[in-house]
Protein backbone atom coordinates (compact mmCIF):
# COMPACT_ATOMS: atom_id res chain seq x y z
CA UNK A 1 0.00 0.00 0.00
CA UNK A 2 2.81 2.49 0.84
CA UNK A 3 4.90 1.10 -1.73
CA UNK A 4 8.26 1.39 0.65
CA UNK A 5 7.17 5.18 1.55
CA UNK A 6 8.01 6.18 4.89
CA UNK A 7 4.90 8.08 4.61
CA UNK A 8 1.40 8.70 2.59
CA UNK A 9 -0.47 12.01 2.56
CA UNK A 10 -3.72 10.92 1.69
CA UNK A 11 -6.15 13.96 0.38
CA UNK A 12 -6.73 16.02 -3.00
CA UNK A 13 -3.75 17.25 -5.14
CA UNK A 14 -4.46 20.45 -3.14
CA UNK A 15 -3.84 18.12 -0.03
CA UNK A 16 -0.43 16.85 -1.28
CA UNK A 17 0.70 20.28 -2.70
CA UNK A 18 0.23 21.99 0.54
CA UNK A 19 1.85 18.85 2.48
CA UNK A 20 5.15 18.95 -0.30
CA UNK A 21 5.39 22.59 0.27
CA UNK A 22 5.66 22.34 3.72
CA UNK A 23 8.57 19.78 3.70
CA UNK A 24 10.06 22.82 2.68
CA UNK A 25 8.85 25.46 5.08
CA UNK A 26 10.68 26.56 7.87
CA UNK A 27 8.85 25.79 11.05
CA UNK A 28 8.10 29.73 12.17
CA UNK A 29 6.68 29.93 8.83
CA UNK A 30 4.76 27.21 9.39
CA UNK A 31 3.61 28.36 12.80
CA UNK A 32 2.52 32.56 11.61
CA UNK A 33 0.50 30.76 9.36
CA UNK A 34 -1.55 27.62 11.36
CA UNK A 35 -2.12 31.14 13.92
CA UNK A 36 -3.59 32.87 11.50
CA UNK A 37 -6.39 30.34 10.61
CA UNK A 38 -6.54 28.90 14.16
CA UNK A 39 -7.44 32.35 15.42
CA UNK A 40 -11.04 32.83 15.97
CA UNK A 41 -13.01 34.98 13.87
CA UNK A 42 -15.57 37.77 14.76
Amino acid sequence: MMDGRAEVVGGDAATRRTALKHRFMPESLKASRHARKAKPQG
